[in-house]
């Protein structure tokens, strides 16, 4: 009994171990090839909200250094942060990789602190407050339910509406997306990652 008992906890640790490594491989990717403004320009074009992708001035479009993630996020989350030039306005753009291949039960939560963060180090250096626009990137199988923040409350009355916060994220689903409306988009290095990361479970496409 022993002997079995320890080798289900030597197959457990060496599962654990490869999903680490497919998680560190994918995020690796993922920023490797997003921190170059140019391919991160690309995915805002073809895949951010159409709102937000007419405003945007592209010329200031510049990756910044930091990064919001605590400690605890990171399980499901990194961060690439971009600031960019809204109609005049300066603002920042937060491209989210989802690690976990599953949907986030409560992501504006998650969200919500990550926003603050980024807030706390405007005030930290007496800047003007700039609004932060978060896209989740995903790329699991199961269908990823977009709620609205106030439907994950029972909210007796809309008279109580105003004491509810109030805001969303863009949301990159790579399983809404066919493999054929990906490739014909343009040829390049972000199509074949996001290709990549949408076929992660299947083995040819194994990183």
């Amino acid at each position: 009994m022993r002997c079995i008992g320890n080798n289900a906890m030597n197959n457990k640790k060496e599962d654990n171990k490869q999903h680490v490594y497919k998680h560190n491989a994918h995020d690796k990717l993922f920023k490797v090839v997003f921190s170059k403004r140019r391919e991160a320009a690309k995915l805002l074009r073809n895949f951010g909200d159409p709102v937000l992708v007419k405003g945007l001035d592209f010329r200031t479009l510049k990756r910044e250094q930091d990064s919001f993630i605590e400690s605890d996020l990171k399980e499901y989350f990194s961060d690439l942060v971009y600031s960019c030039r809204w109609k005049g306005k300066e603002l920042r753009i937060c491209l989210l990789f989802e690690h976990k291949s599953y949907p986030v039960a409560y992501p504006h939560f998650q969200l919500m602190r990550y926003m603050l963060n980024c807030w706390e180090q405007d005030i930290n250096h007496k800047r003007i407050l700039r609004p932060v626009i978060p896209i989740i990137v995903y790329h699991g199988k199961q269908k990823w339910q977009h709620r609205a923040l106030y439907e994950y409350f029972e909210i007796p009355d809309e008279g109580l509406m105003p004491y509810f916060p109030n805001f969303d994220y863009h949301l990159l689903d790579l399983s809404k997306y066919e493999d054929e409306n990906i490739l014909s988009l343009e040829t390049g290095l972000y199509i074949n990652t996001l290709y990549l990361l949408k076929h992660q479970k299947q083995k040819k496409f194994i990183l």
